[in-house]
């Protein structure tokens, strides 16, 4: 247990004490400060109008004293103001002869009603005033013992019971403004907690309290117990005063949950020297410029701004003494005033002074343009169009945006639930973020406002908790600056608690890692407070330059040159598709999934031991591999993940031809670069990742060779191109002849950046259990990745594209019963039957209106005696119908038959691990195979499930959800996991025993690859239609390949039923889909949404030879991607209609309205200007007479 204990002295004026002897009977009065009213922190007391505390500060006390007995009056007003000036309240008392009280001052001050967003939820009386208290003790009773008092003073604390942790009630129903009688209590710990009244288990704040024996404690609450709803205030805190005035702030005990933040510990910047002091006066503003010059400016008088070179040279016209803008004279010396600094877009400084912002010649110090604000502003901040961000130290609101070059007001933006006090409003790179600094004494959040039309800011977040569940600040979060590669850097202030320095620093938190630091200041004034006001970086970012408002200097830190890595998960094998990734026996990345990159990051250099496991098991319990690399101090690297993990080594047919080493391993790049030698060219090495690939060259059509035989696990040195499209040929290394792949590599956004270019997959899946097929990505050094569009030059195949289905979607048929269905099946009384993988209530059996069958959920089933629980994990992997009609039901690796007219289990099968969804023949036989490898694919009696054979079949898939068999048994489907499409393998017998491959479902007769994605289950339907779900489960976010592929047999045609997106954000993919008796309705299963949705046809369906849409409506790719600001999207329109295109950001939230309106037919092209948006993945779709298309695009800035 910590607790803080704060001595405060009060100036008791010495006519006080002279006074007395006149007074032949006295009182004693203690006075105590808990109003929580920012405005009243600290003000001064005056009784029968003298002056008798000055600066009584909030949450501090007088000692008892004497004063005269009977009326009392007393005022209050503001520091250093005298009543008749400026009172804010005054009372009248009456004190007995030889009484003793207590004279509380709470409340909020009457000019700030209205100013707080909920200060009193129950509308009480709860303006600052003085709350008397007689009977009070300054002694306890029983010298044993301790006697406790507790005040309720938190204005928007409800009715409250104050209760210990073994449920002891100290006070009961108290209100605001009440205080209990004394209590005796025994001295020891406490764990008190402030609780609804009705409902002690209802703990709304609970505190860590010490109770020494043999005195006498006031307890007081202070503060809001809603600091985010009353301007950020003083959050709610549990003081004890002594008769003596001592006051201790009693630890709260906050259970918070985890956050994101990982404390990565101290900063790597280090204490260097004093940079100035006697020539700055409470500096509060501190900016770098393009020069390396270091800009400050004090608060109080001196002999004006400061300009500096880093061996501390002044610029020729430092210190800028005054400047004039429009012939009106700006003094920075006898009234500085400054409250912050910031370098405008354009090179030149910001200035904020009192009200004024200037904007200041970076290269003569002259004054160029100035505003005036509507109060002393806090440190500005610029976005990358920019615009310049002003709050007001006071409320923050308005926020101010003003004109980059004029200092114009553009606008005015209103932070809800702003705090009361900041140093600083900052925006982030792309204006839609904003953070505003908070002076709450007590620590809490750091809220984050933001927005989508640049006009309407919410909070959406904050940062409060870290990894550990543990508060990240203390006390004020006073100031926030940018700092290198995009970290956020936030002064820790510990102001209001003087002589108290170990909080103050500087936490700096860095987006890509979701990791923060801390830099503590140097304690060098004795007795003085250190903490940081504003922090500015030198160009290279190398040198922080820090203003200390108290401490009156600007101290320099240095760090070596970091050294960086990115890491790159390039590897194909599908049990590494995610792994946990160690670096010196720290989790460092956690869930790491194929083809993804994290952005460069700092790392220790020297000795670096990476260790590799599985997710979510520690590398003790299952390590893939192990790599010790020496990393140079500032040197910059790559580590590339790729290979087979060596239990797979045989599983794959021929996962290298060449014979090499493709071990899982990790392969280290030196000298990787974060940006372009040219800023106007685009540099990326090549990293050849693909196992089952020759040595290779790859050429640019119309340009040349770029790589000259690259093999596995080796990369080029950097290639510096003109940013552009770019046909890629990959072709062996020694036969340029043989086209292995060809990709469009679109580098015309990325110009002055960089990237790493690496092949992934297999180059023939084929042979490689259906593995992922060789794609070629670009991990930028943000950790964005860019799939290469692959070129495949295919062979018109069979299947005509029908267009989109006649099934249209109806409704919701299950969500809350549900828990990531698997499987659906519709049995003979058209009734849907449907299993969740996850915890639910049992398998639902209902009518097509809803209503349950009575045995309905079936939470278990008994077979032999035993009793399977359905509830808290189904783990269903599938469902079928019987030829007899009952139910098969695949739960992990059994397979159970249930009766269909009472739900009860009639036989079970254990199979050889998790199943796949299973399939019936007009036998009656059962095929079922497995989730991984699919073999063997067990052949099983209808009536009892007694294995009657397996079947292997050759170059099955390395995982599947389900298998098909048709009606005469002669054929076999399976789906496949591999997440960039390819075909769908069909494999053939004659006798019923050996199956081969013979034929697949691959490119229709345009020569188009019909599968984009993961072909997951597939199901009959009506007519002898196929069903194939198509899932992008491993692409999050991106639901546009998501739906169902009906193919007809008879005439060789296929159609597409796209999936509801009606749960922004989350993975709609089908998992398998059932129709009813008459084939009019479709009930598919959503495994990611969790739900059962229900299409409906009205007229022909695919079975009846009907294309419902042209082929000519389609909407292209966008170019150039990735882009910035600007690309251009072009689709066609085979008829003229209703057309809506919108874009949409990664988590499905409308950015944009680019058309809507009715079109004629043909080609047309939209620009869209993404200038206002941050950097990532966005969606384009486009809606035209009830069609529906979409894809996706890359915004790099």
């Amino acid at each position: 247990m910590q607790v803080v204990s704060k001595c405060i002295q009060k100036v008791l004026l010495l006519v006080l004490l002279t006074a007395l002897p006149a007074f032949a009977q006295n009182a004693r009065i203690q006075f105590v400060h808990s109003s929580g009213d920012i405005d009243g922190r600290s003000v001064d007391v005056y009784v029968a109008d003298t002056l008798y505390i000055d600066n009584f500060g909030f949450q501090s006390a007088t000692a008892f004293m004497d004063v005269p007995s009977g009326a009392f009056n007393v005022k209050i007003s503001p520091d250093d103001q005298a009543p008749a000036d400026s009172l804010i309240l005054e009372a009248d008392l009456t004190l007995d002869s030889g009484g003793r009280y207590i004279a509380v001052v709470s409340g909020i001050l009457p000019i700030n009603d209205g100013k707080y967003t909920n200060p009193d939820p129950a509308n009480r009386n709860i303006t600052f005033n003085v709350y008397p208290i007689s009977n009070a003790q300054e002694t306890a009773q029983d010298p044993t013992k301790t006697d406790v008092m507790v005040f309720q003073g938190s204005t928007d604390t409800p009715v409250f019971d104050f209760v210990t942790g073994d449920g002891a009630v100290w006070a009961d129903d108290l209100d605001y403004g009440v205080n209990t009688a004394y209590a005796s209590v025994d001295a020891g710990n406490y764990t008190l907690q402030i609780t609804d009244p009705g409902d002690n288990t209802d703990v709304w704040a609970k505190f860590n309290v010490d109770v020494l024996p043999d005195s006498v404690v006031v307890m007081f609450t202070t503060g809001f117990l809603t600091p985010e709803d009353d301007q950020g205030s003083q959050a709610l805190a549990l003081i004890g005063v002594s008769p003596s005035g001592n006051v201790v702030e009693f630890e709260r005990i906050i259970e918070l949950i985890p956050g994101p933040w990982k404390n990565a510990g101290t900063s790597s910047y280090q204490y260097d020297s004093v940079f100035e002091d006697t020539t700055v006066v409470s500096p509060h503003g501190v900016a770098v410029d393009k020069h390396n010059r270091v800009w400050s400016g004090s608060y109080g008088a001196s002999e004006g701004i400061r300009v500096r070179s880093a061996d501390g040279t002044e610029a020729l016209f430092s210190p800028i003494a005054s400047v004039t803008i429009d012939g009106t004279e700006i003094d920075f010396t006898a009234n500085a005033n400054c409250r912050g600094m910031a370098v405008a877009k354009d090179g030149n400084i910001l200035y904020a002074k009192g009200a004024t912002l200037v904007k200041i010649n970076v290269e003569t110090g002259e004054g160029m343009a100035k505003w005036d604000g509507g109060g002393s502003l806090g440190n500005p901040s610029v976005d990358d169009q920019g615009f310049i961000y002003a709050g007001l130290v006071v409320g923050v609101n308005p926020v101010s945006v003003l004109n980059g070059e004029t200092l114009a007001l553009e606008q005015e933006i209103t932070l809800p639930g702003a705090p009361s006090f900041t140093r600083g409003t900052l925006v982030s790179a792309d204006g839609t973020t904003l953070w505003s600094g908070d002076l709450g004494g007590s620590g809490g959040p750091l809220y984050k406002w933001t927005s989508e039309d640049f006009v309407n800011y919410t909070i959406t977040d904050s940062i409060f908790a870290n990894t550990d569940a543990e508060p990240i600040f203390t006390t004020q979060r006073t100031t926030m600056n940018g700092g290198p590669n995009g970290t956020m850097w936030v002064s820790h202030d510990n102001a209001y608690a003087a002589g108290d320095n170990s909080p103050n620093g500087l936490f700096a938190f860095d987006f890509n890692s979701m990791e923060y630091t801390f830099l503590p200041m140097p304690d060098d004034i004795p007795g003085t407070g250190n903490g940081p006001r504003n922090v500015a970086f030198s160009v290279t970012g190398d040198t922080a330059y820090v203003a200390s408002f108290n401490a009156g200097r600007i101290w320099k830190f240095v760090r070596e040159t970091p050294t960086r890595i990115q890491f790159v998960h390039a590897s194909a094998d599908i049990d590494g598709r995610s792994v946990d990734v160690y670096v010196n026996d720290e989790l460092k990345l956690d869930n790491f999934s194929t083809t993804t990159a994290t952005p460069f990051m700092d790392i220790d250099a020297g000795a670096v031991n990476i260790k590799i496991s599985p997710d979510d098991q520690l590398p003790a319990d299952s390590l893939i591999v192990e790599a010790d690399l020496t990393l140079d101090a500032g040197g910059t690297y790559v580590a590339m993940v790729s290979g087979i993990l060596p239990i797979n080594i045989d599983k794959y047919n021929n996962p290298d031809p060449g014979n090499r080493d493709i071990s899982f391993n990790v392969y280290p790049i030196s000298n990787a670069q974060e940006a372009a030698q040219d800023p106007a060219k685009v540099d990326f090495l090549v990293f050849h990742g693909s196992t089952d690939a020759p040595a290779v060259d790859v050429i640019a059509r119309g340009v040349g060779t770029l790589v000259d035989d690259a093999d596995y696990g080796q990369s080029t040195s950097y290639i510096s191109v003109d940013p552009a499209s770019y046909t890629l040929d990959i072709t062996p290394a020694q036969d340029n002849n043989t086209i292995a792949a060809t990709f469009e590599a679109d580098l015309s956004g990325l110009a002055g950046g960089a990237a790493v270019v690496f092949a992934s997959g297999f180059l023939t899946p084929a042979d490689n259990q259906g593995g992922q097929a060789l794609g070629l990505f670009a991990a930028l050094p943000n950790g964005v990745v860019v799939e290469f569009e692959r070129i495949i030059e295919l062979i018109p195949g069979p299947w005509k594209n029908a267009g989109t289905s006649s099934y249209q979607y109806d409704s919701v048929f299950e969500d809350t019963t549900v828990a990531a269905t698997h499987g659906v099946v519709v049995d003979k009384y058209n009734r849907v039957w449907s299993g969740s993988y996850g915890a639910s209530q049992g398998i639902r059996v209902r009518s097509a209106d809803g209503t349950e069958a009575s045995f309905s959920p079936i939470a278990s089933l008994t077979i032999d005696g035993t009793v399977i629980d359905l509830t808290p994990t189904n783990n269903c992997r599938g469902m079928a119908v019987a030829k007899d009609g009952n139910i098969l039901y695949a739960r992990q690796a059994q397979l159970f038959k249930i009766n269909v007219e009472t739900g009860e289990a009639m036989a079970k099968w254990d199979g050889p691990g998790s199943l796949a969804n299973p399939s019936v023949d007009d036998q009656g036989f059962i095929y079922v195979g497995l989730v991984v490898g699919v073999n063997p694919v067990s052949v099983l009696n209808g009536e009892t499930l007694a294995l009657e054979q397996e079947i292997t079949l050759p170059n099955a898939p390395g995982f599947t959800r389900g298998t098909l068999v048709s009606p005469d048994g002669t054929t076999l489907w399976s789906g496949d996991l591999g997440g960039s499409g390819g075909p769908l393998y069909k494999w053939t017998s004659e006798d019923f025993v050996n199956y081969t491959i013979t034929d697949s479902i691959f490119a229709n007769t345009d020569a188009e690859p019909i599968f984009t994605t993961q072909r997951t289950t597939m199901n009959w339907g009506p007519n002898g239609t196929m069903w194939v779900s198509h899932d992008n489960a491993y692409a999050a976010g991106d639901n546009s390949p998501n739906g169902l592929f009906a193919f007809d047999f008879n005439s060789m045609e296929y159609t597409f039923l796209p999936m509801p997106d009606d749960i922004p954000g989350t993975g709609n993919g089908p998992r398998n889909a059932t129709f009813s008796v008459t084939g009019d309705t479709a009930y598919v299963a959503s495994f990611n949404a969790g739900r059962i949705w229900r299409f409906t046809r009205t007229g022909t369906g695919i079975g009846d030879k009907i294309s419902a849409i042209p082929d000519e409506f389609a909407l292209k790719q966008n170019y150039p991607n990735p882009f910035n600001p600007s690309t251009v999207i072009a689709f066609d329109l085979d008829e003229p209609g209703q057309v809506e295109l919108k874009i949409f950001n990664s988590i499905g939230r409308e950015v944009a309205t680019l058309v809507n309106n009715r079109m004629t037919a043909g080609r047309h092209e939209v620009t869209f200007n993404a200038s206002g948006l941050a950097s990532g993945v966005y969606y384009y779709r486009i809606a035209f007479n009830k069609k529906i298309a979409q894809r996706k695009m890359l915004l790099v800035k």
